[in-house]
């Protein structure tokens, strides 16, 4: 799945893992109003969320959020990322970088692009939507 390289550059990666959080683009669902909000998925709100923002220059929208344990595993992030191809997102790639994980879905020109980052705390799961 080496697409997602040329999808994804690793600076976009790098600035949208440690980039300030952002709360959900549409309250009390997630993806941006596709899915329903899953409890397991803590959104991060602060007043960093204008420079996460800017990072993000390429994206319509962003979202971030926090697992922590024990809801941090993988299962729960599959699970959740199965339910996008349910909505119209076909999956194009996925790329590991260390404790970082690039997740990408297309739907016509719509993209979606999943970052994964894994700390000793827990997980940062960020959304961004162009």
């Amino acid at each position: 799945m080496s697409r997602v390289c040329t999808l994804v550059p690793p600076t976009l990666v790098l600035a949208l893992i440690s980039s300030a959080l952002a709360c959900p683009a549409k309250p009390g669902t997630m993806f941006n109003g596709l899915l329903p909000a899953i409890l397991a998925f803590k959104p991060e709100c602060g007043a960093a969320y204008a420079t996460f923002k800017k990072s993000a220059a390429g994206a319509k929208w962003t979202e971030v959020y926090v697992l922590r344990p024990p809801n941090d595993g993988d299962a729960l992030i599959r699970t959740t990322l199965s339910r996008l191809p349910q909505v119209g997102f076909r999956p194009l790639g996925t790329k590991p970088y260390g404790q970082t994980t690039a997740y990408v879905f297309r739907k016509g020109t719509s993209d979606l692009v999943v970052l994964t980052k894994r700390y000793t705390w827990g997980v940062v799961f960020t959304v961004a939507g162009r």
